[in-house]
Order: structure tokens, then C-alpha cells, then sequence
């Protein structure tokens, strides 16, 4: 019989080279941990800011609603009965009862806070939208949430009631 030696690691490099490999296992398994909670985080508050605004339940008070075609100064009431407030950040016309212009932000005071289960009577200059005495057929309020979070107003079938008096220290300018 021959006698065969057989040589393996010794036991120092044997447990450096398992110190190492769990090492490598620990830190790939952390960079992984942390990508997947901080992705989760971002989804969460995604899915959070979406749900307050699906929530946000926003309507024009057609009734409330006056107009000053010389001026385009619109007088109306905007209610919140949504969960949440709601902020109204931009408004749109259309001229036509089909397409829209493209929204303008509100200037001043930006955006226009209505607290839940409230309302306020806001005036708004639409100058910025309007010209000439043609009188909106529509008027689109959005809020902060984006184009998809909106109210419409419609002329009603006697069109606009007047508004003949206001205060211009009241009224809401519109980005040129």
C-alpha cells in the first residue's frame, strides 16, 4: 500500500476564509435590506399622499356663483368635504364648453387653503385667461394634487349672475 498524505487548509485559514465569507454574505445582505426599506418608505408615502388626495373632495357652488364679464372678476363658493382639506393652486377656462386653456397658478395668496368640511367664497381675476367680453362657458379649479384633482363650474342656463360690486383688495390675481 502506498501511503498517501493528503494536505488540506489549515484551520487558521479555514476560519479566515469563513470569517470573510459571512462578512461578504452580512454586507451584500445589508445594502439589500436597506435599497428594499427605503423603496417601500418612498411607496408608502406615495400611496399615502395619493389615497389624502382621492380624499380630497372638492366642489363649486354654481348657485354662489357671479361674474363680471368687463373686469372677468368671478365671484363663487368652494366647498371641502373631503377627509382632508384641500389647497387650490391653479385654475382654467374654457371658452367653448369642451377644451380647456391651460391652467394658470394662482399668484397671490398661493395656493388658496379651504379647511375639511368648510368652505369660502373666493374672487378670482381671470384676466390672465380671458379677453375680449366673451364669457367663460366653464371654469376648472385644481388642487395641489395635480390636473386630475379638480372641480368644474358650468354657466348656468340663465348664464352668469352679475357681480356689480367687490372689493379689489379681495380679489385673486393669476400668473400672467
Amino acid at each position: 500500500m502506498r501511503n498517501v498524505q493528503r494536505k488540506g487548509i489549515s484551520p487558521l485559514v479555514a476560519a479566515v476564509l469563513l470569517i470573510a465569507f459571512t462578512m461578504s454574505i452580512a454586507v451584500i445582505l445589508t445594502a439589500w435590506v436597506t435599497n428594499f426599506t427605503t423603496t417601500q418608505k418612498e411607496n408608502a408615502e406615495k400611496y399615502d399622499e395619493s389615497l389624502s388626495c382621492a380624499y380630497q373632495d372638492i366642489t363649486a357652488q354654481p348657485s354662489f356663483t357671479r361674474y363680471n364679464s368687463t373686469d372677468h372678476i368671478l365671484e363663487t363658493y368652494i366647498t371641502s368635504a373631503g377627509v382632508e382639506g384641500a389647497e387650490i393652486t391653479q385654475v382654467s377656462v374654457s371658452m367653448d364648453g369642451k377644451s380647456f386653456l391651460t391652467p394658470k397658478n394662482i399668484a397671490s395668496p398661493s395656493p388658496i387653503k379651504i379647511n375639511k368640511n368648510e368652505g369660502k367664497s373666493i374672487l378670482i381675476n381671470l384676466t390672465a385667461l380671458i379677453s375680449g367680453t366673451q364669457e367663460p362657458k366653464k371654469i376648472r379649479f385644481y388642487t395641489s394634487c395635480g390636473p386630475d384633482y379638480f372641480t368644474t363650474l358650468t354657466t348656468p342656463s340663465g348664464g352668469w349672475a352679475p357681480l356689480n360690486n367687490y372689493n379689489t383688495g379681495d380679489v385673486i390675481q393669476l400668473e400672467e
